[in-house]
């Protein structure tokens, strides 16, 4: 449909899809870094218990197996609840919503998804990887907090 020379295009029905223009700043290349810099942190910590503790069988297993899921888990939801991203996507400038109003993601949700997501990497992993974004359709968005704060000047609340 066109209006005085203007195309109309309806709202996504999900905020923060790609193409939604309430969010329109580029953030592929941000999420990639973040999503790298997250991992680092990750990996860093479990390297530096291996590294600075006495070596043996049981300190690699228990940085392995309970130091990095802790440490994934702690960060991915009481960090990402309090400040609405990860480190990484804070360095980048990213936030997650809901994609069903824009709203902050809470926290009880956070911890369904790193539960769901540990488990689809379980099982990526174990069938021999594959691509697994887009496996929940109400995971949340991440978009360019500047994008967000935009939002909030023009009326938009974020809840």
């Amino acid at each position: 449909m066109t209006y005085a020379n203007h195309s109309y295009s309806p709202m996504p029905a999900k905020y923060g899809a790609d193409g939604d223009p309430r969010y329109p700043s580029p953030r592929k290349l941000r999420r990639s870094i973040a999503f790298f810099v997250d991992w680092i942190l990750h990996l860093g910590i479990v390297g530096a218990i291996i590294v600075f503790a006495p070596h043996s069988a049981l300190t690699l297993a228990l940085a392995v197996l309970v130091v990095w899921p802790l440490v994934s888990f702690l960060h991915r939801t009481a960090f990402q609840g309090l400040f609405h991203a990860t480190l990484g996507k804070l360095l980048c400038g990213l936030v997650i919503i809901r994609q069903q109003d824009g709203g902050w993601v809470q926290f009880s949700t956070l911890v369904r998804f790193w539960f769901r997501g540990f488990y689809i990497t379980v099982l990526s992993l174990m069938s021999g990887g594959g691509e697994v974004d887009g496996w929940d359709p109400e995971f949340p968005s991440v978009v360019r907090r500047r994008d967000v704060k935009a939002l909030a000047a023009n009326g938009f609340r974020v809840q």
